[in-house]
């Protein structure tokens, strides 16, 4: 009878957040957004080795990225060589790679 109680009770309890509507999405202000066009050159291009490091494993992605504003992007990995020869294409269609 306890347990009966205690489970209506919680329910009543977190019935206000469940009908609580969502939260708006938050949108960045504009002066935010000219800042940043402001510092983003219109391409860039950049070689990165990367170091993951996890727990049991220790591991380096070498990389060439090349980008031109915010929706070209193209990314080859040079090394390790089983993975040599990856790459990702980003365009307006969407995100491809091998």
């Amino acid at each position: 009878m306890t347990r009966i109680i205690l489970c209506c009770l919680a329910a009543f309890l977190m019935l206000p957040a469940a009908l609580a509507p969502a939260p708006a999405q938050a949108q960045p202000l504009p002066h935010v957004d000219s800042l940043d066009d402001l510092h983003r050159a219109s391409s860039s291009h950049a070689v990165v080795t990367m170091t993951v490091s996890k727990v049991r494993l220790t591991r380096e992605l070498t990389l060439e990225e090349w980008s031109k504003r915010r929706d070209h992007a193209l990314i080859v990995i040079w090394e390790p060589a089983r993975e040599a020869g990856t790459d990702t294409l980003r365009t307006e269609e969407g995100v491809g790679g091998s």
